[in-house]
């Protein structure tokens, strides 16, 4: 009787190993999913991020969460952000106008260097995407009605 008993014990042992061996790696699987999930370091390395999250990395700081130029650094800037939910301005603005401005900077326009130069952090389909954000929150299409600077 006492050898048939420490036979199931062994038995339910090995079956508690082979689970536990078994589990271990899909919790590591679950913790690698979650770790390559986008963050916001992931954001300042361009990998896979939309237009949105990087328009809230590098964007928001300056021309704040809703782009209305409010950031949290626009005070310390010598020249206020620009407005992106104004559409009377943005209409005057081609999309390649827009996307220079993004990747060139505010000098590569004719404005100030408070304005940094993106070539360097984003891909140009991720400043096409930035383009298409933009015109999201100005809710705005180019005209040709005048220019504006």
């Amino acid at each position: 009787m006492k050898n048939r008993e420490g036979k199931l014990r062994f038995f339910l042992l090995i079956i508690a190993v082979v689970l536990i061996s078994f589990s271990v790696p899909l919790m590591a699987e679950n913790k690698k999913t979650k770790e390559t999930d986008y963050t916001d370091k992931d954001a300042w390395k361009g990998k896979g991020a939309e237009a949105k999250s990087n328009y809230a990395m590098y964007c928001s700081p300056c021309h704040g969460d809703t782009g209305k130029g409010n950031g949290p650094q626009a005070e310390a800037m010598e020249a206020p952000p620009r407005n992106h939910t104004d559409g009377n301005y943005l209409s005057t603005r081609t999309d390649d106008q827009l996307f220079k401005a993004i990747k060139g900077g505010g000098p590569a326009m004719g404005f100030t260097s408070s304005m940094p130069p993106f070539d360097n952090l984003l891909t140009e389909e991720e400043i096409k995407g930035m383009v298409k954000y933009v015109r999201t929150l100005c809710n705005c299409e180019y005209k040709k009605i005048g220019a504006a600077r």
